[in-house]
């Protein structure tokens, strides 16, 4: 076993539904229509050949894109499929809906396919309605019961849900910190239900503080992985707080932007700086729980996300690498 704080330096986040299915073939964007007459031309194979060969052995995926599920068959990638929100009040309120869910899209891949969390809803306490919040819970409960009733080996599989940065309420201790707002009274019996079948909470960790220097040196590394960790800390802290001392956190999407209105070159080196301290990380200087931490790195590709400007892809949509130089170099 290894001594302090590391990161596991293999895993990709693909967030956006629109990306997913772009990136697996599910949509087509005009320039790919045009090149795809050929019947070999399968993007969802390309892209798991492109993970296999830098290495990649984890993929966090915003939803069951089957087209991507059946590439990474017998891949040995182990999956985690996210539910998205508009999917949250028809599996909480119907349980039919949960068990034909289950059987759609988790029973059939289960003999080649690594699937190791479902997450139920992303970040629901923050961007979500507040309707949905009641739903979270209840959601998770069904996908959990479907998963014991139609799956014999369902121990292997950890359901979750994921929240962001943007919940937290930092005291003047770490006894203060805690979730802002009326979220407390949610998230607490997710947290019962987490430390009961001792599932980790996925987290999403941004932070201004971890964009704010924009000259790498190692003085910015270790000044980044601090802000990362302050954050990972604040978690632990809340979740503490509220009584759960056995509720490991997995950090479901963390990176840094590669656009910002800056020379083009300066902001690629920045972001691979960036990622790489934050993959090869050991940082028991810094933190006050040192341990293992998994981490997605977001995002695979420069998806242009409606409500966000900057770029966070490790590739185009190309699949080209957006840095001169690998990633894991």
């Amino acid at each position: 076993m290894k001594d302090g704080r590391e990161v596991e330096y293999s895993a990709l986040a693909i967030n956006s539904p629109a990306e997913a299915s772009l990136l697996s073939g599910g949509a087509q964007t005009t320039n790919q229509t045009e090149n795809s007459g050929s019947t070999k031309h399968n993007p969802a194979n390309e892209l798991v050949v492109l993970l296999r060969s830098l290495g990649i052995k984890k993929l966090r995926i915003p939803y069951p894109d089957h087209n991507l599920l059946k590439a990474l068959v017998n891949t040995n990638v182990e999956v985690n499929i996210g539910i998205p929100n508009e999917d949250l009040l028809n599996l909480a309120l119907y349980y039919e809906h949960a068990l034909r869910w289950v059987d759609n899209n988790i029973k059939p891949y289960l003999s080649s396919l690594k699937i190791k969390y479902i997450t139920v809803g992303d970040e629901v306490f923050f961007k979500g309605d507040k309707g949905l919040w009641y739903f979270v819970l209840p959601a998770m409960q069904n996908v959990h019961k479907a998963l014991h009733y139609l799956v014999m080996d369902c121990f292997s599989i950890h359901v979750s849900t994921s929240v962001g940065s943007n919940v937290l309420f930092t005291g003047k201790t770490n006894m203060e910190n805690s979730f802002l707002g009326g979220r407390t009274s949610f998230i607490q019996p997710i947290l019962e239900f987490l430390d009961e079948n001792e599932f980790p909470l996925m987290v999403n960790v941004f932070s201004s503080a971890m964009n704010r220097r924009s000259d790498y040196s190692m003085g910015s590394c270790i000044y980044w992985m601090k802000a990362f960790d302050e954050v990972v800390d604040k978690f632990n802290w809340a979740i503490k707080n509220l009584g759960y001392y056995n509720v490991p956190i997995v950090v479901s999407s963390s990176g840094f932007p590669s656009a910002r209105g800056e020379p083009n070159d300066t902001a690629a080196a920045n972001t691979l700086a960036f990622n790489q301290c934050l993959l090869r990380r050991n940082t028991n200087l810094f933190s006050e729980k040192p341990d293992w931490i998994h981490v997605y790195l977001f995002t695979l590709s420069n998806f242009k996300y409606p409500e966000d400007k900057l770029e966070w892809g490790l590739f185009d949509l190309d699949m080209c690498l957006v840095y001169r130089q690998g990633l894991f170099s």
